[in-house]
C-alpha cells in the first residue's frame, strides 16, 4: 500500500482507534497506538502472520487480535460496501464483464462471488459459544468470508457471517 493511501486510510479511522492510554498502561504496560494498530492489520490481511507481527511490534497476541477486530470494524463503518441495484448501474457491471470476456460466456453477470478460510486462533468459549464449529476441514480453525466484487475488481459484498465448518453454498445463502 502506498504511503498517501495509508495516510488516507488512517485519517478516516483513526478516531474510532484510541483507547483510553491510562487504562491501557495499566492493563498491559503500554498502550497500542492507532497508527499502529493499522500497520498491524494490513500487514495481516496482506499475509502476515499474527505470531511474526506480535514480536515485530512487541505486541501481546490478545492485543494484536484486538487491534484487528477494532480496525476491522472501523473500516467497515467509515467505509461501508454498497451495491447500487438499479438497472442502468447492473447494465453497466455486465458490460465491464463482457469487455473483459475473449469469447463471451456471461451476457448477464454482475459479479464474481468466491469464498476463502481466514486462519485465526482458537477462539474461547467466551468469544464463541462452540468454537469447534471454527474448526475447518483444513485442519485450524477459520472464518468463512465471502465476498463479490464487479469487472473492475471493486468489492460490492462481503460476509463474515460463518464459522470454518459451513460449507461456501450455504455461507452465500
Amino acid at each position: 500500500m502506498k504511503h498517501g493511501t495509508m495516510q488516507l486510510l488512517f485519517s478516516k479511522i483513526a478516531d474510532k482507534l484510541y483507547r483510553n492510554p491510562v487504562q491501557a498502561v495499566r492493563s498491559s504496560g503500554a498502550p497500542i497506538y492507532p497508527a499502529l494498530r493499522l500497520a498491524m492489520t494490513v500487514r495481516y490481511l496482506a499475509g502476515g502472520s499474527y505470531l511474526d507481527l506480535t514480536v515485530l511490534y512487541g505486541v501481546s497476541v490478545p492485543g494484536f487480535f484486538q487491534s484487528l477486530w477494532m480496525v476491522c470494524e472501523a473500516l467497515v463503518e467509515v467505509l461501508p460496501i454498497r451495491f447500487d441495484m438499479r438497472e442502468p448501474n447492473l447494465r453497466s457491471i455486465a458490460s465491464g464483464f463482457i469487455r473483459r470476456q475473449r469469447k463471451v460466456a456471461f451476457h448477464y453477470a454482475i459479479g464474481a462471488l468466491d469464498g476463502m478460510l481466514v486462519k485465526i486462533r482458537r477462539p474461547s468459549k467466551k468469544e464463541f459459544a462452540k468454537p469447534v464449529q471454527m474448526w475447518c476441514r483444513k485442519g485450524y480453525y477459520g472464518l468463512n468470508v465471502q465476498a463479490m466484487c464487479d469487472a473492475r475488481r471493486i468489492f460490492h459484498f462481503v460476509a463474515i457471517d460463518c464459522p470454518a465448518s459451513v460449507h461456501d453454498s450455504v455461507a452465500f445463502s
